[in-house]
């Protein structure tokens, strides 16, 4: 006679099949969006709502679809975007045809995949139901329905930054699984999570050069936060064991991350007879933060009134550097006008709905802030108060507050906007996701849906 279902399982199996009916809410409201936006742009006579960077990236992936170089613009522009994007583009081009909007339902997807990262990545740091409510408030996010169809990096990006989170965090809990297993059984163990982390580490960075800054983060945590674990005991032996396998964890790391960008890196050495790790287009993007015509906003128009390229026979390189060295000297220079700059470009970071939709209904705009508003409250008391049972440890803030931490310093030289801060809210999403939760809990428990999960 088959044993009965235990009641904890039967409780996770009722959140499996609400965690379903949701994600099938955030791809049907994303498909949606993929023809409204697609209609949109063409009753406007456009291509693409964002116009410029989506261009840019769509013209790149034709070029990988169709085996040609690697470049845009006159002069040739060999390393203005990185790779990542480019290629699923034209991964999207070779499976579903060269319409738009075939990309933009292949990005509904991956948006979609998103929803269930943040569910698996909730549910690692505190429980299920905090991933739950984590997923359902980016699943129902009218500003990432509507931005996860555009054609920019932001979507892919966020999936393969949740999925190193979710990588870097299994990674970390692995020092503590030694059970009934040798040393080497254990080191070999964490040879596989290690390599995935690396590799993801690389994708991520592909996809957004700035991403890159995680690196360090990442294995800052995996040396100092698996270093607070105590395989079998706290004797010599014990810690010895434990040194070795944080040797073997960072090694496979890097390792896999160098292996992973070599390409790329190596394709950029003998175009430019640099070694470029990302690419050629952080320094006229610094001087648009930073420079006597910034103002908080984005204007590249310096760069097509200056043409560095063709009228003072700049290389790609020679360009990036001679912009970069400008805005480093204006903010040596003018301290003052570089602190104000920041704080107006992390105003505009943290604005709660893009500059965009200023010239739309004041409905949506309203709506899109409401949303925000009530995101940031639920973020705040996750973060002060935890789940309802306990708070948030400090691996569990590095992998949900980090990347909006990051992104924040990042745009405070850089010019800052919501777009870039949408994808960072998705591990955001955990805290929002507590603190549903820790309200929750003032409250009993309705039946069939005990705490236990």
């Amino acid at each position: 006679m088959a044993a009965e279902p235990k009641p904890d399982a039967d409780i996770r199996r009722r959140w499996r099949y609400l965690m379903i009916g949701v994600l099938a809410a955030a791809l049907t409201g994303r498909v949606v969006a993929a023809f409204a936006v697609q209609k949109h742009v063409e009753n406007s006579g456009r291509q693409f709502l964002v116009e410029g960077d989506a261009n840019g990236y769509w013209e790149l992936g034709e070029k990988v679809a169709k085996g040609q170089p690697y470049q845009i613009h006159v002069p040739p522009r060999k390393v203005l975007r990185t790779p990542g994007f480019p290629i699923f583009l034209a991964a999207c081009m070779h499976m579903a045809g060269t319409d738009v909007i075939h990309a933009r339902l292949c990005l509904a997807v991956v948006g979609t995949a998103c929803c269930l990262l943040v569910w698996v990545l909730g549910a690692q740091l505190s429980m299920q139901r905090v991933g739950f409510w984590a997923a359902v408030i980016v699943a129902f996010n009218p500003l990432q329905i509507g931005s996860s169809v555009l054609i920019l990096s932001e979507t892919l990006f966020t999936f393969l930054m949740l999925a190193t989170l979710v990588c870097q965090f299994s990674l970390v809990q692995e020092f503590n699984r030694s059970t009934g297993k040798t040393e080497t059984q254990t080191r070999l163990n964490l040879l596989l999570p290690a390599g995935c982390l690396g590799f993801l580490l690389a994708a991520t960075t592909l996809v957004r050069p700035g991403f890159l800054l995680w690196v360090p983060v990442c294995c800052g945590t995996l040396v100092w936060l698996s270093s607070r674990s105590r395989p079998g005991g706290s004797d010599e032996t014990a810690i010895d064991n434990l040194r070795g396998r944080r040797i073997v964890a960072l090694c496979t790391t890097l390792l896999a991350f160098f292996v992973t960008m070599l390409p790329w890196v190596w394709r950029n050495a003998e175009v430019t007879g640099h070694v470029v790790f990302t690419s050629l287009w952080s320094g006229p993007s610094m001087y648009d933060g930073l420079s006597e015509e910034a103002d908080g906003t984005s204007n590249m128009q310096f760069f097509d009134r200056e043409q560095v390229m063709s009228r003072q026979k700049m290389t790609e390189y020679e360009m990036n550097e001679h912009y970069k060295q400008r805005a480093i000297e204006f903010a040596v220079e003018n301290p003052g006008r570089a602190i104000e700059l920041a704080f107006l470009k992390a105003a505009r970071y943290l604005a709660p709905a893009p500059s965009m939709l200023e010239g739309m209904h004041g409905g949506i705009r309203a709506g899109c802030t409401a949303f925000y508003m009530v995101f940031a409250g639920l973020v705040v008391i996750g973060f002060a108060r935890g789940d309802g049972n306990q708070k948030l440890n400090l691996l569990e803030l590095t992998v949900s507050l980090g990347p909006f931490l990051l992104f924040l310093l990042v745009h405070l030289v850089f010019v800052g906007s919501v777009r870039y801060r949408l994808p960072v809210e998705f591990p955001l999403a955990v805290l929002a996701g507590a603190g549903v939760r820790q309200l929750l809990t003032r409250n009993q428990s309705p039946p069939g849906m005990a705490a236990t999960e």
